[in-house]
């Protein structure tokens, strides 16, 4: 359903769709009629070739670097193809067990198939998140400005339609 369901948000968006999308699933996986619809896809033992040209591997949640979230796994520039889209297999399992339309754990990261789109356009086409991450030293959320004395003097590293207003709040850290 997810798959489904973002290609097409993606039809309604830009007029294009998932074609055809070879998925890697964990051997674990044996039984079709335990993970997919009706009508049963077609499902061929994966050989080594196919792992090195699938566009998605599904991965176990707990080996997930990023947890629960989808992720693409490229280091290539702007505009150029990834190695392949990485999803765990707890956030299909989330998925599957809430609606679309209700709230679940997902919520902090958006519906289930806006954050699959997110992903297959940085794996597809290049296209690199607008946000930074807490804590992340590399990408972090926000920027301080170099020598200011103010701790609210910060840029978000993010892109908006509209300015953001953020509102700060002091937390004191007790020492142990």
């Amino acid at each position: 359903a997810v798959l489904r369901n973002a290609s097409s948000e993606l039809f309604r968006a830009r007029g294009v769709f998932l074609a055809e999308v070879t998925v890697v699933i964990p051997r674990s996986w044996s039984s079709k009629s335990a993970w997919a619809r009706q009508p049963l896809p077609r499902v061929e033992a994966p050989s080594w070739q196919q792992w090195g040209r699938a566009d998605i591997l599904i991965e176990r949640g707990e080996d997930s670097v990023f947890g629960e979230n989808p992720f693409a796994v490229q280091y290539a520039g702007c505009g150029v193809q990834g190695r392949h889209l990485v999803i765990p297999e707890t956030f299909l399992s989330g998925y599957a067990a809430t609606s679309e339309y209700s709230p679940n754990r997902f919520d902090k990261y958006g519906k289930p198939r806006h954050v699959f789109l997110r992903e297959w356009a940085a794996y597809r086409y290049g296209v690199f998140k607008e946000h930074g991450f807490p804590r992340d030293p590399v990408y972090p959320l926000y920027l301080v400005r170099p020598g200011s004395q103010d701790p609210s003097d910060v840029k978000l590293n993010i892109c908006a339609d509209r300015p953001l207003r953020p509102q700060f709040r002091f937390v004191e850290i007790g020492m142990a």
